[in-house]
């Protein structure tokens, strides 16, 4: 039987995260919308955070899926387990986009609402780490970066996506049609993609890595593994603060940013969001390229650092004179920033995870990650604005990110002997 080229590969085992971040863009860009149609508030803004606290609390779920999903894929294997989570993400988007509002079922609409995200965040909180895993196995170890790399990058297309379909709605039809029902056809859009995508899933086959180890742990084992490695579980946990934070805040948020706080056009917003979309593609897989070539540390070190310097001073300069061109220039880099640490933090928990429990270990150190401070990026930017009444306060909440990924960093490259860069060899 002939071998599909790494090319296929790759579409076929990222083709679940280009579903997973099409509708959590979705779910990000048309939350206003969102907000009336299923949290109806005499206020703005607690009708906004409403919406955004149900978006934080499907990522709840994700160490939940980790860590029961997460075991199931380590035990039984990569492929049969990224089917399983492609089901259930398909079932929560389902909900979501067919989901009648406040005005038609009262409180049954938010509760379904809710049900939805809660599905998606418990299958995502582990088709991150089975794919980034998948990846990393099918790769040689000089080249490990680049592959994981189309992980975030698989997310990136399907921002851009999702960008174009919005940006193409606000064209055809009136502010009041997206507002009243339009929000939901990329919804649906979704939806009909969903078959497609099992179809390319299913053809997904093993990988060697996995084939070779003799033993796989059961449930208990796996619990057992994670509790003994759970210094590097936090560790993980920490390095992946920043690149989730940074995540949300130039792409899910972005666009609600762009609206409601700069009071730029819902068409710049997605044409931007398109450019910052563009930008991570580009720089993801390029940086990860680098990091097979001078190592995982100094970007993590470096990138980390420009963080901490810059995110909150370009936002404030944004804030100061308002513009498309300037939202661009602050946007592009923040991205820059965010895809350079990505593509060097995502394979850096693949190395250092003990390979019988990789996966399981990886999804839990990232979905607690995105659970306790990257899911929840909307709402605290809402409130921090709300807070300090300084529109730029969003940057703070990202340079405390970089911190915390700094500290992860300086944690895991304490012994040269527990460099990721130098068991690299072993996944």
């Amino acid at each position: 039987m002939k071998q599909p080229s790494r090319l296929a590969t790759v579409l076929r085992v990222t083709s679940g995260n280009f579903l997973e971040m099409f509708d959590f863009f979705l779910y990000g860009f048309y939350a206003p919308y969102i907000a009336t149609t299923f949290f109806p508030s005499g206020n703005d803004t607690a009708s906004l955070m409403l919406t955004f606290a149900t978006f934080g609390a499907g990522f709840l779920m994700r160490p939940v899926g980790a860590v029961i999903l997460g075991s199931y894929i380590d035990r039984i294997g990569r492929s049969k387990g990224l089917v399983l989570t492609l089901a259930i993400m398909a079932l929560g988007t389902v909900l979501i986009a067919f989901v009648p509002g406040y005005a038609s079922i009262g409180l049954l609409a938010p509760a379904l609402v809710l049900i939805g995200r809660l599905l998606q965040g418990f299958s995502a909180g582990v088709e991150m780490g089975g794919v980034s895993v998948y990846l990393a196995e099918m790769a040689t170890p000089d080249t490990r970066g680049f592959y994981v790399s189309w992980q975030s990058a698989s997310q990136q297309a399907a921002i851009m996506a999702a960008a174009l379909i919005g940006y193409g709605l606000n064209q055809v039809l009136s502010a009041q049609q997206v507002h009243d029902w339009a929000w939901r056809v990329p919804f649906f859009i979704g939806c009909l993609i969903v078959p497609v995508i099992f179809v390319i899933r299913r053809s997904l086959q093993e990988t060697a890595a996995f084939q070779a180890r003799t033993h796989h742990p059961s449930f208990r084992e796996s619990i057992l593994s994670i509790a003994a490695n759970w210094r590097l579980v936090v560790a993980g946990m920490m390095m992946v603060v920043m690149t989730t934070v940074s995540f949300y805040l130039i792409t899910v948020y972005a666009p609600t940013y762009g609206k409601s706080v700069l009071k730029l056009g819902a068409g710049d917003s997605l044409l931007l969001t398109f450019c910052v979309g563009l930008s991570n593609f580009i720089w993801l897989p390029v940086m990860g390229a680098l990091s097979d070539k001078v190592g995982r540390r100094p970007l993590l070190m470096t990138f980390t650092i420009l963080a901490m310097l810059t995110a909150y001073p370009v936002l404030s300069w944004l804030v100061h004179d308002v513009s498309f061109g300037h939202m661009l220039i602050a946007e592009l880099w923040l991205s820059f920033l965010y895809a350079s640490y990505n593509a060097a933090a995502v394979v850096t928990l693949t190395e250092v995870m003990p390979p019988e429990v990789r996966t399981v270990g990886f999804s839990l150190a990232y979905s607690l990650a995105t659970a306790l401070f990257g899911g929840f990026t909307p709402l605290v930017s809402t409130w921090l604005i709300e807070l300090t009444d300084d529109k730029a306060a969003p940057g703070l909440w990202m340079a405390a990110a970089a911190l915390c990924g700094l500290l992860s960093v300086l944690m895991v490259y304490r012994r040269d002997a527990a460099a990721p860069d130098m068991v690299a060899d072993t996944v």
